[in-house]
């Protein structure tokens, strides 16, 4: 059962960097448009 729940946690953390990744790229891609607007 731990070793299940550790799976759980691992494989949620991994989700939210993956996310994290996400936003942060899309992020700087909306920042460099904006640089080319002003």
């Amino acid at each position: 059962m731990e070793i299940n729940t550790d799976n759980q946690v691992f494989l949620i953390m991994e989700q939210l960097k993956n996310q994290l990744k996400k936003i942060c790229s899309s992020s700087l891609f909306f920042q460099w448009n904006l640089g080319l607007f002003y």
